[in-house]
């Protein structure tokens, strides 16, 4: 069978791609001022970041943060765009959402969202439905990796809740990190 060029372009080039029209797109709304770049045009980009390429190759993950001035915060959420071009859709809509991963079927998503709190890890399935949560930790989780079998997720988290109440247990793991 042939397959169309765009369906067999390289996931790197894929993601090299999706973040520059981020970030080409965002740039464009200053395109027709005559005014200088500052910082606070800067801060209020929205940023796109992670891109991940499904395992089937057939979509991309990334993520959206969207900057509140006011409140100093970015919401941000995990959107969903087929390799082949198309329309982009929204995931999540919390606004705490980041870290998305693949399940080996590309049909399930692994993320953190902290919209009850510390980070914890979700799962959404493409075909719709709300996310569920999949673990309840006290302290915030990062870095999810989905294993090759889909059937557990490591991930990190910095301390244990009672360690927080020690801040030389911060220094600790910080000098721990550094090795």
């Amino acid at each position: 069978k042939n397959i169309p060029v765009r369906l067999m372009m390289n996931p790197i080039k894929m993601i090299t791609f999706v973040t520059i029209f981020a970030i080409l797109s965002s740039l464009a709304m200053w395109a027709g001022e005559k005014k200088p770049l500052m910082p606070a045009d800067l801060y209020n980009m929205n940023k796109v970041s992670d891109p991940q390429v499904s395992p089937d190759g057939r979509w991309v993950v990334y993520v959206i943060a969207v900057p509140n001035l006011k409140e100093n915060t970015f919401k941000s959420n995990i959107w969903l765009i087929p390799v082949s071009g198309g329309q982009a859709k929204q995931l999540t809509a919390s606004g705490n959402n980041h870290s998305p991963r693949w399940f080996p079927n590309s049909k399930r998503l692994a993320f953190i969202s902290s919209r009850n709190g510390a980070g914890n890890i979700y799962m959404i399935d493409l075909d719709g439905g709300e996310a569920r949560q999949l673990t309840k930790s006290k302290t915030s989780l990062w870095s999810p990796i989905v294993s090759k079998t889909g059937n557990h997720i490591l991930c990190a988290s910095r301390v244990m809740p009672e360690a927080k109440k020690n801040p030389e247990n911060w220094n600790i793991l910080e000098k721990a990190g550094n090795e």
